[in-house]
Formats: structure tokens, C-alpha cells, sequence
């Protein structure tokens, strides 16, 4: 039997990475993924977003796995699974964390997260998925998933 779950995005969505964005505005491709790998987990420029902690918690107390399915490198994974897992605003522990691999670099978050989701789905009955991106939403909805799509006003 398939364990039942759900599937959230970090940034965007747990986070807001906007900070980042609008610092790195005009940089070349590798300066920002270089400034966003070292200030990802910074509360100086990713805030917790209390309410998707909040939902995804009700989940967790439901007893659903928790999996994060993001395109962020598994270059920051630990201190990405620590920033989301500590802290007054934090998850349980007992999350799946899913990063891309460094080879993937350059490769679109939706086609990260389609190569994930097919092996996902082996394992989960992943009943609502939690982005930020309108093409991840649809990608989930194709895989018969309930897609929740967080909007943020800027």
C-alpha cells in the first residue's frame, strides 16, 4: 500500500526568497545562483512564510509524509533541511527532502520535478502538491495530484 502525502515547494512557498530576486536583479545566471546558494537559508533574505508552515504542518499531524520537491541544489540541502526544521516557525523533522543534483544544473524546475515525481509516485499517494509556479501546478494536475498554488503579492 502507497503512503499517503504531500508535496510542497520551498521557494516561494515555505519561503520567501524575494529578497534574493530583487538583489540579484541584472546578474548574469551563475553570479545568482552563487549569491542564492549562499544566502538561501538566511533570514536576512528568506523569510519563513508562517501560514504555508501552518498548512503543511495540519498535514504532518494527519499523519501524511511530508516531501519538499525543489529544484535548490544538493550543494545546500543541509542547510536547507536545518533553516526549514528549526527555529520558532519550523517543520517536523521527519520530512523527505528532494534537491536537485549538481549534474541537473541549467535543466527548467518543471522538468526537475516531473523526473522526481515519477519515481515518487512508485512509493507516495501524493493527494496535494503545494508550488508557486503555474506550470508545476499543472504538471501535478496531469499526474492526477490536487495542486494548491501559493500566490505572492509583491
Amino acid at each position: 500500500m502507497l503512503r499517503r502525502a504531500i508535496i510542497c515547494d520551498i521557494d516561494g512557498c515555505l519561503l520567501d526568497t524575494s529578497k534574493i530576486d530583487k538583489h540579484c536583479e541584472g546578474m548574469l545566471s551563475k553570479e545568482f545562483w552563487e549569491f542564492f546558494e549562499t544566502h538561501a537559508n538566511d533570514a536576512n533574505y528568506s523569510k519563513k512564510n508562517k501560514n504555508v508552515f501552518d498548512l503543511v504542518n495540519l498535514y504532518y499531524q494527519e499523519e501524511y509524509e511530508i516531501i519538499l520537491l525543489t529544484a535548490r541544489s544538493k550543494r545546500i540541502a543541509k542547510e536547507t533541511y536545518f533553516y526549514l526544521t528549526e527555529g520558532k516557525i519550523r517543520l517536523p523533522k521527519e520530512i523527505l527532502l528532494v534537491c536537485r543534483d549538481e549534474n541537473e544544473d541549467g535543466i527548467a524546475d518543471v522538468d526537475i520535478k516531473q523526473r522526481r515525481l515519477t519515481k515518487l509516485l512508485e512509493d507516495y499517494d501524493i493527494r496535494i502538491a503545494i508550488d508557486d509556479r503555474e506550470e508545476n501546478c499543472v504538471l501535478f494536475a496531469r499526474n492526477n495530484i490536487l495542486a494548491l498554488q501559493v500566490v505572492n503579492s509583491d
